[in-house]
This record gives structure tokens, sequence and C-alpha cells, in this order.
């Protein structure tokens, strides 16, 4: 037989049984040698050996999109694994993949035999086959960091990088030193380009407060060898599975068992821990970053490690399950995050279970549990059903009050447990004030219960990692406020978010009062107007009075929150944009049927406070345009912004009857035409303003969605729409009253009255 003839001896390539869908899809061949990441997830071996298909019957699961790829028979003599093995020096990769691997460990001995004339050759680090395409595939394992010659390409080394915390400081290594901020996925610019991520000199530490994704430092010194930095404690040992931080280890079964790796897992706390963009459920910042990142000894053993805070395993997982919902990952990818979402919150069920709301059972539980349930009313919302908020905020509180975390600890403890203690209390005012109004609940913490505990001090001095002891409010601090006060607003949730759960603690008590004037039975279907409010007697003006003193004195604060920080003002200014709104109203907030129904609404009253709102919300999305820094909390203020928006476009008809004068025809034609334009610029500035609104729903909805949310938005969409068929569709008024019962009747279903849920729909 010729040799041009040998192809008709080649075996038939033929699909096997044992192949995974990852493989199948990228037509890749996964062998034994050299599994994919998805089977060494699952921990499952596959025998898929064809390298390739050129044609194949295409499905929705399996588009006919083959790849061509190098066959990994043939490497090339530049591929790093071609190294020999007594050249060689593992190190922790710069970027790691999402494969884990045991790595090989040997003495880096030939590194510091090197001579001076040799160390003085190296110029840079560098990676070998570094492209976008590696950057982009999931399989790809990071080679070890090198250095090369380049006088002498074929005498290269691997050397140790030493890695050290998000959070050092130039002042803690020396003076002189440079680093290097990279990111983890990899779309970085940083990466993409290997010529600039081989020179260390030409990327100086930046930080984007705009990104969100975790970070890894690289320390070297400018002007000079690497070699001279290599620190021998710092190997990175694969027994720990990737895991940077000592507090994993703990839950590191639970990791296994939910296929989370090590390194991801450490990323997903880091991105908790941030100071610049935090988890869109995380509320408040309950525990310190400098007591729960402590990294791992990679030389030491799991028992060796060094000592962190007893923290139990349930607040971990909730933890990251808290960071999971939104970190911007490469391994959160299409179902994987819900999967990983959906397998957390189950363990987190395991092990704390939701007891009875008997307010006479024993209940148990530690700190740990306090924590858990805060971070567990956040997260509820997201899982379909609002209303478990309510009892896991309920199963916290009872706990809180057994263990007297409403109470200063005048034990010998340290100043961060008290510090712990105030903030969890605190936390849980905050969202027992919001529950009351948001899901129409009793309230279950009491200002009472408040009144000798101090304030928590500033988030900035809470989080610096550089302060080792904290400030006491009994020594160092005299000016710390305590208990309930209406006039000190400050950054943070604690600064001035605190202050405005004050109000609408008294909001709440005010709503009470009203509804038991009212008496309205569950079976009423009678429509709520203003007459029917009984909010007019002298009792409830006087309590009413009184709020709008409270509220004159936080808003006339809220200029000093300007000097430090913008965002913070602008969240705490639309807050009080809402709750005025609400005062001065004679249709009060917790039935807004009652308001779309009310037929003695001011047009002109309402625009005032539409066009207040929309001036807030500008303000607001100029600050933040994605809405990341309070959307658990912002979003039910911006449900009571549109429902006045709503009422404003459901009464148009009565808005425009002086712009549609019946006698408009015996004026003349420079009258009527100035009727028209004034006309149009009231429309023009009624649809930016709702436009502005709508821009607002929609961010918030991106960052954290929730259906009320969706609903109001078409909603006002659908008034729009029927505000410009009313100007230029003639006779367009009887379906305009069609289209605006269907609207108060779609509003009627968050109903504040006896039974009603408010929105935990």
């Amino acid at each position: 037989m010729l040799p041009s003839d040998a192809y008709l001896k080649k075996e038939k390539k033929r699909r096997t049984k044992r192949a995974c869908d990852f493989c199948n899809l990228k037509r890749s061949r996964c062998d034994g040698e050299n599994p994919c990441s998805h089977c060494v997830l699952i921990n499952k071996p596959c025998t898929y050996l064809r390298a390739e298909k050129k044609r194949g019957r295409a499905s929705e699961k399996y588009p006919k999109n083959p790849k061509r790829r190098k066959d990994c028979r043939q490497k090339d003599v530049d591929e790093y694994d071609e190294y020999k093995p007594d050249e060689i020096i593992t190190a922790s990769p710069v970027l790691e993949s999402n494969v884990t691997e045991i790595e090989k460990t040997l003495v880096p001995t030939n590194v510091h035999n090197m001579s001076t004339s040799q160390s003085e050759n190296l110029d840079g680090l560098h990676y070998h086959s570094l492209t976008k395409k590696n950057l982009i595939s999931a399989d790809y394992k990071w080679p070890n960091e090198t250095i090369s010659s380049p006088s002498n390409s074929s005498r290269e080394k691997t050397v140790l990088i030493e890695p050290h915390s998000p959070f050092s400081t130039p002042e803690e290594h020396g003076k002189g030193l440079i680093y290097q901020h990279q990111y983890r996925p990899y779309n970085s610019p940083e990466l993409i380009s290997s010529e600039y991520a081989l020179n260390f000199n030409h990327y100086i530490f930046s930080i984007d407060a705009n990104a969100f994704k975790s970070p890894t430092f690289l320390k070297t010194q400018h002007n000079y060898s690497l070699i001279d930095n290599i620190n021998l404690d710092s190997i990175t040992h694969s027994a720990f599975n990737g895991v940077r931080y000592v507090l994993l280890l703990k839950v590191l079964p639970y990791l296994q068992q939910v296929n989370l790796p090590g390194n991801v897992a450490s990323d997903v706390l880091e991105y908790y821990f941030d100071n610049y963009v935090s988890p869109s459920c995380k509320i408040s910042s309950i525990l310190r970053k400098k007591t729960f990142l402590t990294l791992v000894n990679p030389v030491l053993s799991a028992e060796e490690q060094p000592h962190v805070r007893n923290t139990g395993e349930a607040l971990i997982l909730t933890i990251l399950t808290t960071a999971v919902f939104d970190i911007s990952h490469f391994f959160m990818t299409g179902h994987k995050r819900k999967m990983l979402f959906g397998k957390l919150i189950q363990i987190i069920k395991g092990l704390i279970q939701i007891s009875s709301t008997d307010e006479d059972e024993i209940i148990d539980g530690t700190f740990d549990d306090i924590v858990t349930c805060c971070h567990l009313v956040c997260i509820s919302p997201l899982l379909g059903n609002p209303a478990i908020s309510h009892l896991w905020l309920r199963r916290g509180v009872r706990l809180a009050k057994k263990l007297r975390i409403n109470e200063e600890d005048l034990s010998d403890v340290s100043e961060e447990v008290r510090e712990e203690r105030r903030r969890c209390w605190w936390t849980l005012y905050i969202l027992d004030k919001h529950l009351n109004i948001a899901l129409s609940t009793s309230t279950v913490i009491t200002d009472q219960e408040s009144k000798d505990l101090f304030h928590p001090c500033d988030d900035s001095i809470y989080n610096d990692i550089t302060i080792v002891n904290l400030p006491s409010p009994f020594e160092n601090d005299i000016d710390r406020v305590k208990g309930i006060q209406f006039n000190r607003v400050g950054p943070g949730v604690f600064g001035w978010l605190l202050m405005e759960s004050m109000i609408i603690g008294s909001l709440v008590y005010y709503k009470m009062y009203i509804m038991n004037q009212r008496k309205i039975s569950s079976s009423s279907t009678s429509p709520i107007t203003s007459d029917s409010m009984g909010s007019n007697d002298d009792c409830s003006i006087d309590f009413r009075n009184q709020l709008k003193v409270h509220l004159d004195m936080l808003e006339s604060s809220l200029p000093s929150l300007l000097q430090y920080s913008k965002v913070d003002s602008s969240y705490a200014s639309l807050v009080t944009c809402v709750l005025n709104s609400l005062l001065n109203k004679d249709v009060f907030y917790w039935e807004p049927n009652g308001a779309l129904n009310d037929n003695g609404t001011n047009f002109e009253e309402d625009l005032e406070w539409c066009i207040k709102y929309s001036e807030a919300f500008q303000d607001l999305i100029t600050s933040d345009p994605d809405m990341r820094r309070y959307p658990f909390v912002i979003r039910l203020y911006i449900f009571f912004a549109c429902v006045d928006v709503i009422n404003l476009l459901n009464n148009l008809d009565k808005g425009f009857l002086k712009y549609k004068n019946s006698n408009i025809g015996a004026l003349d034609s420079k009258a009527v035409k100035m009727k028209a334009d004034a006309l149009a610029v009231l429309c023009n500035r009624i649809k930016s303003m709702a436009h502005i609104i709508v821009r607002c729903v929609e961010s918030c909805m991106s960052t954290l969605p929730a259906d009320y949310l969706r609903v109001i938005r078409n909603i006002i969409m659908d008034a729009l729409r029927d505000m410009d068929c009313l100007l230029l569709v003639k006779g367009f008024e009887k379906q305009f009253d069609i289209n605006r019962e269907k609207r108060k009747k779609i509003i009627s279903v968050y109903s504040y009255v006896v039974n009603g849920a408010g929105i935990g729909l």
C-alpha cells in the first residue's frame, strides 16, 4: 500500500457513552490524563476521545459550531510543561482557574544558586502562550511564573511570587514597593496583552471603585530583581483546595459538597468585605474585615493555622450566599450561580431552623445565629416569598433579647465584641422598621428597648484594617450618640438610615392609631378616601405635627452629610422627600389604592411633589447610576414615589381642563396658541420627569429584582402612552377612564388595610 493510502487504515471515530456535556459541546478531547474542568469538579471520569467534529446533528443544547483546536498531542518545544522537573519550582499562580489540581512542591535550590550576573539579566515576569483564547478557555491551566532573559531565551527559571493580603500597605513591607492590581476574570484589560502584563513597571497600584471583582496583588521592587523578594513561607499548597483564608477551612466539606472551588470561595469572601462595592443583599457591616480575612499559612496544617474568630458554619455559609448572588466572577456563569445559591440555602436551613413565633417558647442560639438571621431577612425575598423575612426577623429579635445585646456589655470583653453587638441590634432595628412599612406588620422592637445602647462607630473606622483597637464610647469618644436621636446624621447605614428608621417607627405607630380609628374590617369593600381616614382629630394632628418636627430636625442636618459622601446624601434626600410627602398628604401611605381613589386630590400639588421626586431621583442616578449602595432599602421608597406619579398621570384629564376651555373658540388665535404651547410644555415636563423615575426603577431592578417594581414600572409606561393618546386622539377620554380603572385595580393588590400584606406578595 502506498503511503498516500495510509488514511484508509484509519479507524472510524465513534461517540462513546461516557462523555460529559462540556466536552461534547466544545468538540474537544477529554481523557483521564488531561480531564476538563467539568469532570474535575464533579469527580467523573470522561472517555470522550474524539478530538474534533466537522459535521453532526445540531440541536439547541449542542449548536453546530465546531471549534478548531490544536491537537494536544502535538506540543511545541516552548510549552511550559516541557521544562525539566529539576528546573521548576512551583509558585502560586497570579490567576487561578476553576480547576483544582495537585501541585508538586520542590525545594527551590536552583533559584538561590543563581549567580549575580545571571540575576542582573532578568528583566521581567513572562507567561508562555498567554493569549485571549487561553484566558477565555475554562480548561486553561496557568503556567508557573517564569523569568526570561532577552539574550538567551532558552535559559528560563521559575520563581516564587509572594502572595499578599488585599489590604496590605507599603508601610508594612518597607519603602519603595509597588503593588500591581489585577483582576481575576478573563476580561481584565491588563491581561489581554502579554507585552504589558510582563512588565510590572507599566502598571502601578490602581483601584477602580466601580469594579467589584476580587483583586490579586503582586509585590515587586522598582528597578530591582524579583529574586531578592522570594519568600519561602509563601509557597501555596493544594492541600486546602485553593482556600486562601483560614475562615473557610471550617466549611471546606460544605464547599466540596456544592462544588465550589476554594479559590472561588476566597474571591467571594473578599467581595463580601469589599470597602467600595458590597453585595446588594448586605444591608450593613456587622462583621469586621480585619478579623475575618486572615490568610492561610501554607506551610502549616489546618490545626496549626493562625487563630481567628470562632465563627459558626451557618454564618460563614450565609456570608458566601449573600455575596454569591451578584458577584461578577468567571465561575458564576449560566445556571451555576442559581444552583450554587439554592444549594447553600438548603444547607443553611439545615444548620439553623425557623422556630415557632410563640413568645413563650424557649429559644436557644448564639450571637452568630442572630447575625445569620439578619442576612436571611434580606435574602428571603429573592427566594420568592418576602413574608419569610418577617419570620427570620422575629427569631433574630427574640434571640437578641434573650442574649441582651440591646444593653451595653460592661464585662471584660474587647471593644470589637461590643461593637458587633451594637451593630447587630441596630441592624435588627432598621430591618424591623423597614418591614413594618413594607409588609404592614406589627413592630417587634420598641424605642424603649434601645434607649441605653450607643450608636455604632463610623464605618471608615470599623473597616480600617490598620486600626487595631476601636475607640470606646466610654473613654475616647464622648460625643457618641445613645438611644433615639433625630438631629445627628453621618455616612453609612448607621449614620443616616438609622435616623430615618426612627422616623419610620413613629410613622408606624401613627398608622396603627389611624387604623384603629377607621375600624375597617377585612371584609370591607368600600373604597378608601380622605373622608374615611379619620385622621382629623386633635390627637392625630398633634402626633403628626410632632413627626414633622422630628423630620425637619433630620432634614436640617442633611447638608452636613454632603461633606462625607455625595452618594449617602442623595439617598437620604430621597427618603426624606418621600417621608415628607407621606406626612403632608391626607391620604396616608399604607393604602396606595386610597390615594388613587381620592377625588379631592389637587393636580397642582401632586405635580409639585412629583417634580421634587424627579429632582431627588436625578441627583441619585447621577451619584449612583447602578443603585448598588442601598438597593434593599431604597426600592421601597421608589415604590411610594411611583404611586404618587401614577396618581398624577391618572388625573391628567383634570389637569388639562384649564388648557382645554369650552369657550376656547371665542378666544383669538394668539390665546389658543399660548394655551397649546403651555399644554405641550406641561406634557414634556411630566414625560421627562416620569422617564427619570422609570430609569431609577429599572436600575434598581437590575441590581436587586422585585416584582412590585416591575409592575409599577409597566403601569407608569402604560399611563404615559395614555397621556399621548389623550392629546393626539380625539374622543380618547372614554378609553382613558377604562385604562385608569385597570391601573387602580392592579395597584389595589398592594393593600395595607386589615390582613393586607403590603408589597410582600
